[in-house]
């Protein structure tokens, strides 16, 4: 029943959240940007954001850049939507982009101090969960909202995690196992619910 609270909640926000993505695409629609442009871009700040940590150390514009990337992951799709240009090629690229822009994301926590099996799981996890949502949609099923935590909030937690990790690494490493348990959460969920809906189909 917490649960089910607790989705409602998550998915009014991300509701008000689509709402100001909206205004922000709008911009960049009369710019002339096209949704392949935004996800170019998404995956570019990625990979600035991982560079950021594995050359330079530099937590701070990790930050940047990873909050960068997820608001051009954000836009790219609202861009796509808002002037029906909407694409298997697109989603393809999208979704393709996401999954490599969620590795570069990922993979720096080794060089703040995270062990190799704690960073493995949370990017198998994390694919586990798109991959989920990728095959159930192609399946016809409706993903949208399933489950405690998407792309967008898991983007959150690494970025939490690596701004506690300046000044209090056990905090860090507590917010980062709450993030590896919800997103285990969130994978037991999509599996469940693709299960009833296949069944009952």
């Amino acid at each position: 029943m917490k649960h089910v609270v607790l989705n409602v909640l998550l998915n009014r926000l991300r509701d008000k959240f689509s709402v100001i993505v909206d205004k922000i695409a709008y911009f960049f629609i009369k710019t002339g940007f096209k949704p392949l442009y935004l996800t170019v871009l998404s995956l570019l700040t990625a990979l600035l954001a991982f560079l950021s940590i594995v050359l330079y150390k530099s937590i701070l514009f990790f930050i940047f850049f990873t909050l960068i990337s997820g608001l051009f992951d954000s836009i790219d799709g609202a861009v796509a939507r808002l002037t029906n240009k909407t694409s298997k090629l697109g989603a393809f690229l999208d979704s393709t982009s996401d999954r490599l822009s969620d590795i570069l994301i990922i993979y720096p926590l080794l060089y703040i101090g995270f062990n190799y099996s704690e960073v493995v799981l949370l990017i198998t996890v994390s694919l586990l969960i798109s991959y989920v949502r990728a095959r159930c949609e192609s399946l016809g099923l409706k993903m949208e909202g399933i489950g405690l935590i998407e792309r967008a909030e898991r983007l959150l937690f690494i970025i939490i995690v690596f701004a506690t990790s300046i000044f209090n690494k056990i905090l860090s490493i507590s917010i980062l196992y709450l993030l590896i348990a919800l997103s285990i959460l969130t994978l037991v969920q999509r599996i469940v619910f693709a299960i009833r809906k296949l069944e009952s189909s």
